[in-house]
């Protein structure tokens, strides 16, 4: 059986006593607990019956995962859930893109423990994200897309019974579009490859006109090789992502037809 008592110090010689209740229980196995209750007495009563509870529940096989995992901290749930990904075979990428978006969320929600985050905190990043951060509502929906991913995932191991983001809907992208997306002309991406193969040169030059042959030479290759990356992008239509991804075993140049071939797995 538990007990409760109020626990009586020392100081300055006289006897204080606590203000609030230690609660003392044997545990599933026979180790004796203390854990501090409250000031008020029948509350200190009703945690000492829980405690007790749970001890008996784990006794007889029944514990509750939900429960246990009520106490584990946002963090380890992030740790468990990158794992996650990564057994699924998602990319790199894509696991740390999780990780800081889910991070930021945490952190903007102050939220340590799953049960701190609720649809008003959700809601009241989402809109700083918008009107504070100036980010698109396909941003949006991504960031609430990752976090109803985790609930998910969440649900579907067991650590939590349900998803309480549910009433929470992507945006529609068509009706918040704030600018009118089209290709390029020829014109234009002309100018943009002649932009980027002189602006390094040209930049440095207006903040240090005596700049030496060899800084020119090296930025002047800069501006070529950054030319030369958006030639790539438009003639192939590879991502930035895409484009990282690119070695030289890519490439087949020795043939009347040239090609860059990516693995499936990158695009």
């Amino acid at each position: 059986m538990g007990t409760m008592f109020k626990r009586t110090t020392k100081r300055n010689g006289k006897s204080v006593r606590a203000k609030k209740y230690t609660i003392e229980y044997t545990d599933q196995t026979g180790k004796r607990r203390r854990k501090i209750g409250y000031t008020d007495k029948e509350a200190s009563k009703q945690l000492l019956l829980r405690l007790e509870r749970e001890v008996a529940r784990n006794e007889e096989g029944l514990t509750d995962q939900v429960q246990g995992h009520r106490r584990t901290p946002l963090k380890a749930d992030l740790e468990d859930y990158i794992k996650h990904l990564r057994q699924e075979g998602t990319t790199e990428e894509h696991q740390a893109r999780c990780r800081s978006r889910l991070e930021k969320m945490f952190d903007s929600m102050t939220a340590h423990r799953v049960r701190e985050i609720t649809p008003q905190k959700a809601t009241q990043f989402l809109l700083s994200l918008r009107e504070v951060d100036g980010m698109s509502a396909k941003t949006h929906n991504h960031y609430l897309v990752t976090l109803r991913s985790f609930f998910k995932w969440g649900v579907q191991v067991g650590r939590w019974k349900s998803d309480p983001l549910t009433s929470l809907s992507t945006l529609n992208v068509d009706a918040h579009e704030k600018r009118e997306r089209r290709p390029l002309t020829l014109d234009e991406f002309k100018r943009l490859v002649e932009a980027a193969k002189t602006r390094p040169l040209e930049n440095f030059i207006e903040r240090i006109p005596t700049a030496k042959e060899k800084k020119r030479n090296q930025l002047k290759k800069m501006g070529q090789e950054r030319a030369l990356l958006y030639v790539v992008a438009v003639g192939t239509a590879l991502r930035r992502g895409e484009l990282k991804k690119l070695t030289w075993s890519c490439l087949d140049l020795d043939t009347t037809k040239p090609s860059v071939t990516l693995e499936a797995r990158f695009t």
